[in-house]
């Protein structure tokens, strides 16, 4: 059954790393997902996601959380945690969790798929954008 209250909106997929935080984003039917860019996660990563939010007429966030089979908490899950609560309160968006498991994993394995030489997957943020693309298309699929 459809989220009614997803349809005919863009939404954007976000894979958060310590590093790097992977951009992705759908088009209004949903039908389409596109890895856009890695963003380096440092004191600007708000102006850019505030760009990125705002190009690409976002109007809902999925972002990836990594899912642990004991439930527990790590570090990285109350990091990501904040992270999320920030994006509640700068964009106002409704934002979504969706679990991320082996999206990075499987990131590789598609590019290689795909014919991405060694040079073009080890490049920086490469994973990150598509791992982000993988927690949208995810998400959409399930709902």
């Amino acid at each position: 059954m459809q989220n009614l209250d997803l349809l005919n909106k863009r939404l954007a997929g976000i894979d958060y790393g310590k590093k790097r935080i992977g951009l992705a984003f759908c088009n209004e039917l949903q039908i389409s997902v596109n890895s856009k860019y890695t963003i380096e996660n440092d004191d600007k990563k708000w102006d850019k996601l505030s760009r990125f939010v705002a190009e690409e007429r976002i109007q809902a966030i999925v972002v990836g959380f990594p899912a642990t089979l004991d439930g527990s908490k790590t570090d990285f899950h109350i990091e990501i945690e904040s992270f999320i609560t920030a994006l509640k309160e700068k964009f106002d968006l409704p934002v979504y969790i969706q679990d991320e498991y082996k999206t990075s994993v499987y990131s590789v394995d598609l590019m290689i798929s795909s014919g991405y030489g060694k040079k073009k997957r080890s490049k920086k943020g490469a994973k990150d954008k598509i791992a982000a693309a993988l927690i949208l298309q995810n998400f959409l699929d399930e709902n």
